[in-house]
């Protein structure tokens, strides 16, 4: 299993290596889709790994899987390198791969941004402005709703969290009190 993660980890660093700047923002996005995909859908992944399929009928699975998610031309050469080494079961770990790489290369770090309400484009660039100061990075962010926020905003990365809102100041107050 380990092996797995080392040789997955190499195929995303070349990957990476010969086509880092031909990966655009909704490329990179389309990735982290298929990457979401073969997460929810990992009994898929098992088709690649059974000897008895013909390596044929894997690489036209492959092809239509990422052709669903507009990725088939710039991986084109990396299906035909996994698919003649008989790794192509691999595909998902090299996904999870490159896109932490791709952040990391990149300075790029990713935000929900959690808000009581809708906020207009305006809200969006100036909180994003705020957390790029903040980090150093560029921010990539997705915005929702929640009302059980009740007013204000929290901004979470896998890694920071910063929220200012009604419900915080309550749970706040509640853990206080009940001391």
């Amino acid at each position: 299993m380990e092996n797995k993660k080392v040789i997955s980890l190499k195929y995303a660093k070349a990957f990476l290596n010969i086509y880092l700047d031909d990966i655009s923002l909704d490329n990179f996005n389309a990735i982290k889709k298929a990457e979401s995909f073969f997460s929810t859908h990992k009994k898929s992944l098992y088709f690649f790994s059974i000897p008895n399929i013909s390596s044929e009928k894997k690489e036209n699975l492959i092809r239509k899987l990422l052709q669903k998610f507009n990725l088939l031309e710039l991986f084109e050469p990396m299906v035909k390198t996994l698919i003649a080494s008989k790794r192509i079961f691999l595909i998902y770990d090299m996904l999870k791969h490159i896109t932490r790489l791709y952040k990391q290369r990149k300075n790029i770090m990713m935000f929900d941004i959690v808000s009581s309400h809708e906020l207009d484009k305006d809200d969006l660039e100036t909180i994003k402005t705020f957390l790029s100061k903040k980090t150093g990075k560029k921010i990539i962010s997705k915005s929702t709703i929640d009302k059980t926020l009740i007013a204000g905003i929290k901004l979470k990365s896998s890694t920071l969290l910063w929220e200012y809102s009604i419900y915080k100041q309550c749970e706040t107050l509640r853990s206080q009190l009940t001391l």
